[in-house]
């Protein structure tokens, strides 16, 4: 579940589990790389967020695009004996308002 009480915060989630120990080694980039694989998974046809956009499951790379989210933080957090990896990001300000520009075309 996200976060509560976020003012003005996007957030993006990723969850690992694994059978054997695992370590923050490389997490940052594999939570990224799957939130970035979206685009490729669902597609994006628009600068525009559109509702049909937003439900086919691109929401997370959307969130990471998003022109006007100028500050991000990443926290990462190890789990049932160091088998499962949290990574969460959280973006300000932020994005995925529907009907927007995800970025500004120039």
């Amino acid at each position: 579940a996200h976060s509560q009480g976020r003012q003005n915060l996007g957030e993006n989630l990723y969850t690992m589990w694994s059978s054997n120990k695992v370590s923050f080694t490389g997490m940052g980039k594999k939570a990224s790389d799957s939130w970035e694989k979206e685009f490729q998974d669902f597609g994006w046809s628009d600068v525009k967020l559109t509702p049909a956009g937003f439900s086919s499951g691109i929401g997370h790379a959307t969130q990471m695009a998003w022109a006007k989210s100028t500050k991000l933080g990443c926290g990462m957090k190890l789990c049932d004996g160091d088998k499962k990896v949290l990574v969460v990001c959280q973006y300000r300000d932020a994005g995925n308002f529907i009907n927007q520009n995800i970025y500004d075309r120039k």
